[in-house]
């Protein structure tokens, strides 16, 4: 069975970058989780997101391992189906917030591995920036954020958390990090 590993931060951490880079270079396979919202300026169906509706994910509400919705209502959902697909030939990976990672990991057990990617501050601040900027997220989107933003944080303290990524340096330093937290048989 192949390992998932599950990427939990705040919004602009780079948790997506980190696991599209491993997709590309590694032998891991990036879960495409579903969302109700809009695509943001260059992402793609079926790469970045599925772009589902509101009432697909009513209608499939029993395919999910967990959804959650935001309070600018958009849902956000991990598909039991596509992770499972994902880990047939390899290990995945997978970007959720702090409760999709509990139910995940209730889901897969010892075969699932929660790692906090942490970024600072003021470099999560100015993703977010940058993405209402280019129109990417309303200002109502970007407030919502930063208001987790502190919450999501303290998730790096659950005890389900396996490993920390500093992902203040390069791109490369950070793949590195998961490649010998992998490498070294996880916990």
């Amino acid at each position: 069975m192949n390992n998932i590993l599950i990427f939990i931060g705040p919004s602009g951490c780079g948790k997506t970058t980190i696991a599209e880079k491993l997709d590309a270079t590694l032998d891991f396979v990036k879960v495409v989780t579903d969302t109700s919202r809009n695509p943001r300026t260059n992402e793609r169906d079926g790469i970045d997101y599925n772009f589902v509706s509101r009432d697909y994910f009513k209608l499939h509400a029993d395919e999910y391992i967990e959804t959650n919705v935001f309070r600018s209502g958009h849902i956000y959902g991990s598909n039991a189906m596509r992770i499972n697909k994902a880990r047939a030939n390899a290990d995945a990976v997978i970007c959720v917030e702090i409760n999709g990672a509990k139910a995940i990991k209730k889901y897969y057990g010892d075969l699932a591995h929660i790692i906090y990617i942490h970024r600072d501050l003021d470099k999560i601040y100015a993703v977010l920036d940058e993405r209402l900027a280019n129109g990417d997220m309303t200002i109502d989107e970007v407030t919502e954020r930063k208001e987790k933003i502190l919450q999501e944080i303290e998730s790096r303290n659950s005890e389900l958390v396996e490993f920390e990524v500093d992902n203040n340096g390069s791109l490369d330093d950070s793949v590195l990090q998961v490649k010998q937290f992998v490498e070294n048989g996880y916990r």
